[in-house]
């Protein structure tokens, strides 16, 4: 018997190779939608770890620095940051227009809130 885990992967497969010789131009927007065998018991990555937390999580929480390829930080909440010489304390310079959804800024009050949730679970 297959698990939905290798159904899904055949799928995917599947679906990638009969779209991999379409000459379509590339489109922006638009849905994207996620099937899992897995319920989430929290959104909240800070809280609960596990993909069934990590896919919806990455999409609510903004991370201070984000990464290329290379594993370069690269700003996105941040737009700057500094690290002490005895690499002991982190700098981070939050953007000016970051807000929430209900169009209240991020301070630096919120994203302490968060490191510490983080630390604590």
């Amino acid at each position: 018997m297959r698990s939905a885990r290798h159904i899904l992967a055949g799928l995917l497969t599947a679906f990638a190779l009969g779209s991999a010789g379409a000459a379509e131009t590339p489109k922006t927007g638009g849905t994207l939608v996620i099937g899992s065998t897995q319920v989430p018991r929290h959104l909240n990555g800070a809280v609960q770890s596990g993909i069934a937390t990590a896919l919806p999580s990455a999409q609510l929480f903004a991370s201070p620095l984000r990464f290329d390829a290379d594993w370069k930080p690269q700003p996105y909440l941040a737009e700057s940051w500094e690290l002490s010489p005895d690499a002991r304390t982190l700098t981070l310079h939050l953007r000016k227009d970051a807000l929430f959804h209900d169009g209240k800024p991020v301070t630096s009050e919120d994203v302490a809130f968060s490191v510490m949730a983080v630390k604590q679970n």
